[in-house]
């Protein structure tokens, strides 16, 4: 099979050794200077029970030894590829590396994240037995010290859920991260899915995904663990009171207000309620530390999303709140 490639991205960037065998799964894991992780992440796709998959680890233009530690596995392993491209941020790098996916399934690792060692024997495994488009599991957090309940995860793998979707089980509009999960990859083709730049780039395409596919599977089982880095070491997304990350997740936010109206207005109140809980509490923790500009931004930010929301999702809202 002729090896696909991205408009734009030169054949000598891709190491890896030619093979006749199409995998089953794809795994794509865009990379940006995460040296001191990289190792155990890509081991972590090594050793895991599936192994009928192939990896393109893709360099987003990493200034340490990334690309050093993915072209050790690319030459020890068959199933691992690697492709060097100038930094673009982690959107642009995973739509790269789908190009350049042959597999039946797609799935997505970040380069400074873990597996759980079952986690695609799971995932596969069900997309095989129900036909679902894809199939989502549990997270947890962790760092240097411990591991942790995901907050953001915690509600919505709660209980395993075969053949569902977010029109009966709404709280999947809340499941916005790409790594926890399996795509089947006509799904993700016919749906037009795709990451934009800039951050919080995960959060459009998995919303999309929810709401376009006939069926998900959703189980409570762990399949993924999360890193938190330290305070010296902050990811870009940790940054929340940043006006520049504030400004990053707005416009992701009113994507996906504007995908729902569009196209599944029934489940944008289920959205706001999600985003008013914890999207806009962050924009005023921004305020607090903001100078005078920034804080006009951030209200001017605020508002252009409030005025999309209906006025049915307040009292409701509140409702929760007073019970918690």
């Amino acid at each position: 099979m002729p090896v696909s490639r991205p408009p734009g991205i030169p054949l000598w960037t891709i190491h890896w050794r030619r093979h006749t065998h199409v995998a089953k799964l794809s795994v794509v894991v865009p990379c940006y200077n995460v040296e001191p992780y990289l190792e155990a992440a890509l081991e972590s796709i090594a050793r895991q029970s599936f192994d009928d998959l192939e990896v393109i680890v893709v360099d987003d233009g990493s200034s340490d030894g990334s690309s050093i530690i993915a072209k050790g596995y690319a030459t020890r392993d068959p199933r691992f590829r690697l492709v060097h491209q100038q930094s673009q941020g982690p959107g642009p790098a995973r739509n790269t590396g789908v190009g350049l996916a042959t597999g039946e399934y797609l799935a997505f690792l970040d380069g400074d994240d873990l597996l759980a060692p079952h986690a695609y024997e799971l995932l596969v495994g069900s997309l095989d037995k129900t036909g679902s488009d894809l199939a989502c599991g549990g997270v947890l957090r962790f760092n240097s010290a411990r591991i942790w309940a995901s907050p953001a995860h915690s509600e919505i793998f709660e209980t395993t859920v075969p053949g569902t979707h977010a029109s009966r089980y709404p709280v999947l509009l809340q499941d916005r991260t790409p790594w926890n999960k399996v795509f089947r990859r006509a799904f993700w083709d016919s749906a037009g899915l795709e990451f934009p730049p800039g951050l919080y780039e995960d959060a459009p395409p998995m919303v999309r995904a929810h709401v376009l596919a006939k069926s998900v599977d959703v189980f409570r089982d762990i399949v993924y663990y999360w890193r938190l880095r330290g305070e010296g070491e902050l990811s870009t997304t940790q940054r929340t009171s940043e006006v520049s990350n504030i400004e990053d997740r707005m416009t992701s936010l009113r994507t996906i207000s504007g995908f729902l109206a569009a196209r599944a207005p029934a489940l944008k109140p289920s959205y706001d309620r999600f985003a008013l809980d914890i999207d806009i509490p962050i924009l005023a923790n921004g305020i607090e530390v903001a100078t005078d500009d920034e804080r006009q931004r951030i209200t001017e930010l605020a508002a252009s999303y409030l005025r999309t929301v209906d006025e049915s999702v307040y009292p409701r809202l509140l409702a929760i709140r007073r019970r918690s």
